[in-house]
């Protein structure tokens, strides 16, 4: 049983287990993480971990679930929190573009409202999207 493995495995359980609040058996960390090696190579590997206090068994036939030490050291070790970072700048990024197209397209209604009851005479506004800009004519 390698160190490697067992940190695998025990990330498997911790995000099998954020994602359905299930505990998590030997065939589902296989199936869903891909896994090469035997369901008992696997219950070995939970086993080592729950003598180690990172999971547990809820009852007899149930799979297991992370301890607070378990989390610890899925935070503490094994998280990508380089990874983490790049997908939160990726999300913040799309969010700040998406709320500038937003007050764009606001300003530009607001100038258009404010035109067209500036007067009697008809107006006409045309939106024209340019890169991500917008424009009125």
């Amino acid at each position: 049983m390698t160190e490697k493995r067992k940190q695998q495995v025990l990330k498997a359980i911790v995000q099998h287990f954020i994602d359905t609040a299930e505990p998590v058996g030997s065939n589902t960390v296989i199936l869903k993480f891909n896994f090469h090696v035997s369901p008992a190579t696997i219950r070995n590997d939970m086993a080592a971990l729950e003598e180690e206090g990172l999971i547990y068994q809820p009852h007899t036939s149930a799979g297991r679930i992370p301890t607070d030490l378990g989390y610890r050291e899925f935070i503490n070790e094994i998280a990508d929190y380089e990874q983490a970072r790049r997908e939160a700048v990726k999300v913040l990024a799309s969010l700040r573009e998406e709320y500038s197209k937003e007050k764009a397209k606001e300003f530009i209604y607001d100038a258009v409202k404010l035109r067209s009851e500036s007067g009697t005479v008809a107006k006409l506004a045309v939106f024209v999207a340019l890169e991500s800009s917008f424009t009125a004519s």
